[in-house]
């Protein structure tokens, strides 16, 4: 797969930050549905459950056109589809577990910490060099991630379906663990991304994704909600419907094409300064969709972010 300009990569994964930061207003929704038909579900088993319809659909809506492309798929693409999809799919139930305990804006902040992971790993696995503004870039961005994280938020609405924690910081420790998994995705991206078909790299990734995802979900208890008769009271919900759909077409299937497409134009470590967007993208459509309110605390480490993806993209 050729590599693009620099430029025009940026503005793609700008693209997947938007829908990206979509999708995270979205999710509760989407798991709100979910409890409505079993109430005493846990956490765990809905984000499964959820994370196992959402890319069980993308993989098999972009399993049309991959097929239609070729006859087989590569031992490469197979390989890397797999690889992608066990780091993506970890990072995805880590981090949809954690929205369960935190607002959208701290779990956008906290998974955007691959902006320090990524160039760790670059300079120190890769053997690449990262540039001193990118790590001044990802210090400033950290900050602002941990303003976000620590200390009583203000921000939730009644509008939140935010849940008490099991113990102090679990929604922050459970985000962060899903930022160890993406950080991991990035460098897989980086290493196969140049060897691999966009479509049929994506399309395998998202069908490892769900398939690992309902083995979780079925594990944790989540058989009722994989019937026809569960289908068809949420396929009913309008509400619930066009939030899964957003998210399968826009937040899986164009962000995740497009991302595989891209990020192997730049280095991991830019391409994780510019993912800060992410969340600022969070802030916004949860804002607009009443799911908590714009504090201090959001703007100062919403701030420091935008500033961290500002310093790192000045040539």
């Amino acid at each position: 797969m050729k590599k693009i300009s620099e430029g025009r990569a940026s503005v793609l994964l700008i693209v997947c930050c938007l829908f990206w930061g979509l999708s995270f207003p979205l999710m509760p929704l989407v798991k709100a549905g979910f409890k409505t038909l079993e109430p005493g579900m846990g956490e765990a088993a809905l984000g499964a459950t959820a994370n196992a319809w959402r890319f069980l659909a993308a993989g098999l809506l972009l399993m049309i056109p991959a097929m239609f492309s070729r006859r087989r798929f590569t031992r490469v693409e197979i390989r890397a589809g797999s690889a992608l999809g066990l780091t993506f799919g970890s990072g995805m139930f880590l981090q949809i577990l954690g929205l369960a305990w935190v607002v959208p804006s701290v779990s956008g902040m906290v998974t955007a910490m691959p902006v320090l992971l990524a160039p760790i790993a670059q300079a120190f696995l890769l053997r690449r060099p990262v540039e001193i503004k990118i790590w001044f870039a990802a210090g400033i961005a950290i900050a602002g991630c941990l303003v976000l994280a620590l200390g009583p938020s203000g921000s939730q609405t009644a509008g939140s379906f935010v849940v008490p924690a099991p113990f102090p910081f679990a929604g922050e420790i459970a985000t962060f663990g899903s930022a160890i998994f993406f950080t991991a995705h990035i460098l897989l991206i980086d290493h196969y991304g140049p060897r691999c078909e966009a479509t049929a790299l994506t399309a395998l990734m998202f069908l490892v994704v769900g398939l690992g995802s309902l083995c979780a979900a079925l594990v944790f208890g989540a058989g009722p909600l994989h019937t026809p008769a569960a289908a068809a009271v949420l396929l009913s919900n309008p509400t619930w419907l066009w939030a899964m759909l957003i998210l399968i077409v826009l937040s899986s299937v164009v962000a995740m094409w497009v991302m595989n497409r891209a990020q192997h134009s730049l280095s991991p470590a830019r391409a994780a300064v510019l993912y800060t967007l992410e969340p600022v993208f969070a802030v916004v459509f949860s804002l607009m969709l009443g799911q908590e309110n714009l504090t201090l605390k959001t703007l100062l480490g919403g701030s420091l972010i935008i500033g961290a993806a500002f310093i790192s993209s000045r040539d």
